[in-house]
C-alpha cells in the first residue's frame, strides 16, 4: 500500500537518525533502567479516565491525578510507551526535580543550578536558549521574566562549564543536519513550591493523519476520550457487530479515532520526531526494544464494524474523506511479509438503491478491513436506513451557525431520535444548555471538559423525554 509503513521499517529509520548524529548514550545490557516523574497532561475532567487508559495500556508505576493531568512515577521507558500508546494524552512532561520551596530568588537560582541541564539539552556552543513558560499564583515570585532569566542562567552556567571542559565536539553534525529546537522548560510556582518540568513529548493530540479540521474542530485526543467513553468495543465484540454513525462529522476526526482504536493502532509513530529524541540521557537501544515491544492487535470483530459520517456542509465531508485518504497511506502494517489486509464493501443504508450514499470508494479506502463511509447529505434524510446503530457525534454549537438555525437543527435532531427504538447507544457532545431544552429529551452527562475553551459535555440518552427548563429557572 502506497506510503504504508511496518514497525519494522520505522525501527530501521530509528537506527538512521543515529546515523545522522542524533546524540544518545550507549546503555550497557546490565545497566538498571533509570526512574523517572513524568505529568501526562490531559484536558481538565478527562483526569480518571486517562489513568484507567494508561493503566490498561499496561504502563506500570505510581500513579497520582493532580488537575488537569496525571503524575506517573516509573523506569524511563514510561515516557516512551505513552507517546506511543496513548490516545487521550495530551503531552507528557518530565518533572526535572522535586518540588521545592522557592521564598525568594536566591533559593529559586540554587536549586536550578542544581538541576542537571546537559541531561536533556545536547550542548554546543551556539545552541539557542529554550522556550520557557512561567506560571506563578498566590507566591512571593511573581515576575515571570527574572524567573525566566533565572531558567536561562542556570543553563548557560552549564554550558559554558561544557563547552570549556569538553569542547564543542557536536558542532559538525549539528552543521549537516540542522539544530533541532531545544524542548520547552515549564515552571510552575503555586504558594511559593515550585516544580519545573520539560516538554518531552510534543502536542499528542496530533494524529499523522490530520490534513484538515473542520470548521468546529474536535482535537483527536479528545475525540479518542469520547469514543473510549461509550459501548463501543463491547458492542463491536457482539457477533453481529456494530454501526457507528457520526451525523455532523465534521472532519471525519471521532469515526477515524474509533476506527484507530478498532484497528489496533498505536496512536503515536517512530515517524514522529519527540523531543525526548534529542536528550543525551536518551538510550536509543532501549528505545529500540520498546518499539519492538509495539504490535497491532486489531479487534477480532473488526471486520462487522461500519463506520458511516454524514455532514450538511460539503466542504466538510471533503475535508474528512481527504483524513481519511491519509489515514490510510499513513497507518502502520504488520511486519509480517504474509498480511493483506481483506477487501471490505462499502457500507450500505438498508432499503436504499445506493443513490444517497454510494460512490466508488478510492484504493486506499478498499484496502481498510472495516467499513467507511463520508456522506453529503442531511442526517434526518438517511437515518431511517441505518440498521444496528450508535450515535456518536459532536452536535453544531457556537455562533457561526445563528441561534436560529441551531434551533431548528437541535429540534430535527430531537425528531430523528425519537423516530427509532432501536439504537444501540446516542452520545452526543454539546457546548450549549440549549441542546437539551430544545431537544426536550433525557439527557444525562457522562463526562465534562474543555475543547479549547469552550467547556463540553459528552451527554448520552436515556430514551425518553425531559423538560429541561425549570431545571434552568435558577440559573
Amino acid at each position: 500500500m502506497s506510503g504504508g509503513h511496518t514497525l519494522t521499517q520505522a525501527l530501521a529509520k530509528h537506527v538512521a537518525h543515529r546515523k545522522l548524529g542524533i546524540p544518545v548514550n550507549k546503555v550497557k545490557s546490565d545497566e538498571p533502567a533509570a526512574l523517572r516523574k513524568v505529568l501526562v497532561g490531559v484536558a481538565t475532567g478527562l483526569e480518571n479516565l486517562l489513568e484507567r487508559e494508561l493503566k490498561s495500556l499496561g504502563i506500570e508505576g505510581t500513579f497520582q491525578k493532580v488537575a488537569g493531568g496525571v503524575q506517573v512515577e516509573g523506569t524511563d521507558d514510561l515516557l516512551w510507551r505513552i507517546c506511543l500508546k496513548s490516545r487521550i494524552a495530551e503531552s507528557v512532561k518530565l518533572c526535572l526535580c522535586d518540588p521545592f520551596h522557592a521564598k525568594d530568588e536566591k533559593h529559586l537560582v540554587n536549586n536550578l543550578h542544581a538541576i542537571p541541564w546537559g541531561h536533556y539539552f545536547p550542548f554546543f556552543a551556539t545552541m539557542q536558549d529554550p522556550p520557557i513558560k512561567v506560571e506563578s499564583s498566590r507566591s512571593r515570585l511573581f515576575h515571570t521574566k527574572m524567573i525566566e532569566r533565572a531558567v536561562v542562567d542556570a543553563i548557560r552556567a552549564e554550558l559554558r562549564t561544557h563547552v570549556e571542559e569538553k569542547g564543542d565536539p557536536i558542532r559538525s553534525m549539528h552543521a549537516r543536519r540542522g539544530v533541532q529546537r531545544a524542548a520547552k522548560v515549564e515552571v510552575q510556582l503555586h504558594h511559593n513550591e515550585c516544580q519545573i518540568y520539560l516538554d518531552g513529548s510534543g502536542d499528542l493530540g496530533r494524529r499523522l493523519w490530520r490534513e484538515t479540521v473542520g470548521t468546529l474542530p474536535l482535537r483527536e485526543n479528545l475525540a479518542a476520550a469520547i469514543v473510549l467513553k461509550t459501548p463501543f468495543l463491547k458492542l463491536l465484540c457482539e457477533d453481529r457487530g456494530v454501526a457507528l454513525w457520526d451525523p455532523f462529522c465534521g472532519a471525519g476526526t471521532i469515526l477515524l479515532e474509533a476506527l484507530g482504536i478498532a484497528m489496533g493502532h498505536p496512536a503515536g509513530s517512530p515517524r514522529i520526531r519527540y523531543p525526548f529524541y534529542d536528550f543525551p540521557c536518551h538510550s536509543a537501544r532501549r528505545f529500540s526494544e520498546v518499539l519492538s515491544d509495539l504490535a497491532l492487535t486489531p479487534h477480532p470483530n473488526l471486520a462487522n464494524l461500519t463506520l458511516l459520517g454524514t455532514d450538511m456542509r460539503e466542504q466538510e465531508v471533503n475535508g474528512a474523506r481527504k483524513n481519511l485518504t491519509t489515514f490510510c497511506e499513513r497507518m502502520p502494517r504488520q511486519a509480517s511479509p504474509d498480511y493483506e489486509p481483506p477487501l471490505a464493501a462499502q457500507p450500505r443504508l438498508s432499503g436504499d438503491d445506493g443513490t444517497a450514499a454510494a460512490s466508488s470508494p478510492s484504493s486506499s479506502e478498499s484496502q481498510l478491513p472495516a467499513k467507511i463511509k463520508f456522506v453529503h447529505t442531511e442526517p434526518w434524510k438517511v437515518g431511517s436506513y441505518v440498521d444496528n446503530c450508535m450515535i456518536v457525534t459532536k452536535v453544531p454549537y457556537g455562533r457561526q451557525l445563528g441561534s436560529e438555525a441551531l434551533r431548528r437543527i437541535y429540534q430535527k435532531f430531537a425528531r430523528l431520535l425519537l423516530s427509532r427504538h432501536d439504537w444501540r447507544g446516542v452520545y452526543c457532545l454539546a457546548s450549549r444548555r440549549d441542546f437539551k431544552i430544545v431537544t426536550g429529551l433525557d439527557w444525562r452527562t457522562e463526562l465534562r471538559f474543555k475543547n479549547k475553551d469552550t467547556v463540553v459535555e459528552l451527554l448520552s440518552w436515556s430514551g425518553g423525554k425531559k423538560s429541561w427548563d425549570s431545571y434552568y429557572t435558577d440559573d
